[in-house]
């Protein structure tokens, strides 16, 4: 085992938690790896509606330690070279520090999110969608929606998901069609993207982003994406969409 130490007290609550590799004990990358911590707890408590450069967070990132509670630092082995930094930050002081400067803020619980990846190609012909969590394009997506404390789920695609996700609903996005079929799942949140590979330029696409939620249906549309950068799309989509939805339960 390698290295370990702590601060003093861990919260228990995944949203002001998060995890970093550093190559050295040393103070300055520790200090590193704390800000970019913060700046990952703060992605999430705003729905990633804040940039690392936001002049409003400047004093907060500025001072990282003040708003820890905790961290811990371990090596697996000794042979590995990087160092693992949990970090666990305090609820009260962040979003006291976020309300006070008018930054909305995202702490209900978070539902778990159905994934239907759709992909074309660039005849229009549609191509197998993502059924499986090993597939690569899941994972892409999934790291993603990790950051924001989001699960993600894809469809086992039998007969019975290709009879209810037809292709029409699909290209139209329609809502009582797809969340019909995701009650099969028992989830009520579902994100429907439709990907269609651009003609000339390897692994860039062009479509829209649909997101389900509630009976009610939010989208956006997309050109010249990665994968990457729709599964960055999808989740501000999603935590946008939903941050819409407890304002109006807060007003209620």
């Amino acid at each position: 085992m390698g290295g370990f130490s702590c601060l003093v007290a861990w919260s228990h609550d995944p949203l002001f938690q998060v995890t970093t590799q550093v190559s050295t004990q040393s103070k300055a990358a520790k200090a590193q790896a704390f800000k970019v911590g913060l700046d990952a707890v703060l992605n999430r408590l705003t729905g990633g509606l804040h940039g690392f450069n936001d002049v409003g967070l400047e004093p907060i990132l500025k001072n990282p330690n003040h708003y820890m509670l905790s961290y811990l630092e371990n090596r697996q082995d000794l042979d590995d070279v990087n160092y693992n930094l949990a970090m666990n930050f305090d609820p009260v002081t962040l979003t006291q520090y976020l309300a006070a400067s008018n930054y909305p803020i995202w702490i209900v619980p978070r539902p778990s999110v159905l994934l239907l990846l759709n992909r074309y190609s660039s005849s229009g012909q549609p191509a197998s969608m993502v059924s499986q969590t090993k597939a690569p394009e899941f994972k892409v997506f999934q790291q993603v929606f990790d950051e924001q404390c989001l699960d993600l789920y894809v469809p086992i695609m039998d007969l019975t998901d290709t009879l209810a996700l037809s292709a029409h609903s699909f290209g139209q996005g329609y809502t009582a069609d797809i969340l019909q079929a995701a009650l099969r799942y028992q989830l009520n949140a579902v994100l429907l993207i439709n990907a269609k590979k651009d003609a000339q330029l390897n692994q860039i696409y062009h479509g829209n982003v649909y997101f389900f939620f509630q009976d009610q249906r939010y989208s956006i549309p997309f050109n010249y994406l990665t994968l990457e950068l729709i599964s960055r799309l999808s989740a501000q989509l999603v935590a946008s969409s939903l941050m819409k939805v407890s304002d109006k339960k807060s007003l209620n």
